[in-house]
C-alpha cells in the first residue's frame, strides 16, 4: 500500500441504488500500516502533510551544500586519509599534539582524526586547525592526553568553497555551491534618492 491514496466521500441516495449526490469528506495518502492477527491498522495522512516539506528544495548559497565524501560529493575518502603517530615534541595535551604529517597548513582543518591505539583508542575528534609545524588542535578536549607513539588516522576536511573543491579534491564537477550568486544588497535594484543609511 506504499503511496496508496484514500478518498472518503458521503453518498446521498433518493432510492437504492441511485446516487443523487456525493460530498467530499477527506482525501489523503497511506503513511503507515500495522498488521495484526485479524486486522490491519492503516494510518492515513491528509494531503496537507505535503506542505510540511522543506522549501525551496535547493538552497542557493555560495558554499557547497554537499557533505564531503558523501554520494553527491563523490570524493574518495581513502585517497585523503593518512596515518601517523603522536610525536614527543611539543608535549601532547588533551587539545593538541604533533605528528609527522607534512601536508600544507589547513589541509586537515574540519577533518576528523581517530585514535587507533592508546588510552584514546576509538575516540574521534574534529580537527579545529592543522599546521605541520605545530600539529593538530581540537575544540573539544580528549579524555586523556595521548601518549607518545599512539597511532592515529585522519582525513582531510573541506571548507565547502569552490577553490578547495578544485585545488584539494580535483572535484569541481560535483561542486554544489553558487559562488557567483550576488549578495542581497548588491542584487536589490537601485532606488533613486535612497542610501543604506535610509536618507
Amino acid at each position: 500500500m506504499d503511496g496508496a491514496t484514500v478518498l472518503v466521500e458521503t453518498a446521498y441516495l433518493q432510492a437504492w441504488p441511485t446516487v443523487v449526490g456525493v460530498l467530499h469528506v477527506f482525501q489523503g495518502f497511506v503513511s503507515d500500516c500495522y498488521p495484526e492477527r485479524t486486522m490491519i491498522r492503516v494510518v492515513v495522512k491528509s494531503l496537507q502533510e505535503l506542505l510540511a516539506q522543506p522549501f525551496p528544495r535547493n538552497v542557493y548559497q555560495s558554499v557547497c551544500s554537499r557533505t564531503v565524501y558523501d554520494a553527491g560529493c563523490g570524493a574518495n575518502k581513502a585517497l585523503f586519509t593518512s596515518t601517523g603517530t603522536v610525536a614527543s615534541s611539543p608535549a601532547p595535551t588533551t587539545t593538541s599534539f604533533k605528528t609527522g604529517h607534512a601536508q600544507a597548513a589547513g589541509y586537515f582543518d574540519q577533518g576528523v582524526i581517530t585514535f587507533t591505539s592508546g588510552a584514546n583508542a576509538g575516540i574521534r575528534r574534529t580537527v579545529k586547525s592543522y599546521n605541520p609545524a605545530t600539529g593538530f588542535t581540537f575544540a573539544l578536549p580528549l579524555p586523556v592526553a595521548p601518549a607518545i607513539g599512539d597511532t592515529i588516522s585522519v582525513f582531510a576536511g573541506c571548507d565547502k568553497t569552490l577553490a578547495t573543491c578544485r585545488s584539494k579534491f580535483n572535484n569541481a564537477g560535483n561542486f554544489r555551491g553558487f559562488p557567483w550568486v550576488p549578495n542581497p544588497e548588491t542584487a536589490a535594484p537601485a532606488v533613486p534618492g535612497y542610501t543604506k543609511s535610509g536618507k
